[in-house]
């Protein structure tokens, strides 16, 4: 992925009511403003997780911030950890079948567009943080969050209605508009969230750099969320925090 201004200028920006037209609307342009999500959890330990929050140690937590999927097992738990949802997601997006935190999209150029999955969990209150490991990045891949009622699984994740996102080349979305330009990644990063669910806001931390307060106005509950362009992809998802109060969750569902 690039990070020339130059690429994102000439990318179409209409991704959403051309999904058909393929091969480079779903490359990223300019920017917009944020919402959406879904599931909610219970709150234990909010005082050191409120703190890890503050816009000052964002950068500080992220950087030591690891991408392993730090779940628990079936077994451990009794039922179905969190993780990626296979019911919300494009048919071309594989959720591992021994760890739901991987999320595996085939090429999806023969259908003329994009592939999304969300996950199993969702925020609608608190401060909450996960991130997602980009094990192999798409020609453009998107990583960010969608609401509860997102249904554009065709649609790169920010580039469709009721998703946020952030692009391969750092540029950031917001219900299909560019809303910021953050910091390229590529398959080997890290992009970690913090949502404000009270605040409605949104930090994104891009390999142990900061960007604070990048989407507002967030939905009533949002969940994270990844996807493809084109070529396939692969993304490790993880919640870096035990579930607050305020966490709503689909977590007995495939």
């Amino acid at each position: 992925a690039s990070s020339s201004s130059s690429q994102a200028q000439s990318a179409p920006s209409q991704w959403s009511q051309q999904a058909t037209a393929a091969s480079s609307s779903c490359q990223p342009q300019e920017a917009s403003s944020s919402q959406h999500s879904v599931p909610i959890a219970s709150q234990a330990s909010s005082s050191s997780q409120a703190a890890a929050s503050s816009s000052q140690n964002l950068a500080k937590a992220g950087s030591a911030a690891t991408c392993a999927s730090g779940v628990k097992s079936a077994g451990e738990s009794g039922k179905r950890p969190p993780g990626w949802s296979q019911k919300a997601s494009h048919n071309l997006a594989l959720i591992d079948d021994v760890d739901p935190c991987i999320l595996r999209i085939s090429d999806s150029r023969a259908s003329g567009a994009a592939a999304a999955a969300r996950s199993t969990r969702g925020f609608r209150s608190g401060k909450h943080f996960w991130q997602v490991h980009v094990v192999m990045c798409s020609d453009w891949s998107y990583v960010g969050f969608v609401a509860e009622d997102w249904t554009a699984v065709n649609n790169p994740i920010g580039r469709g209605p009721q998703s946020w996102g952030v692009a391969a080349n750092g540029v950031a979305y917001a219900g299909e508009q560019q809303v910021g330009n953050l910091k390229t990644y590529g398959s080997g990063s890290c992009i970690r969230f913090v949502v404000d669910m009270d605040a409605k806001v949104a930090s994104v931390i891009v390999d142990g750099e900061e960007f604070p307060n990048t989407f507002g106005e967030l939905p009533p509950t949002v969940f994270p969320a990844a996807s493809n362009c084109r070529s396939p992809a692969e993304y490790r998802l993880s919640f870096t925090s035990e579930p607050q109060a305020g966490t709503a969750s689909n977590e007995n569902k495939k």
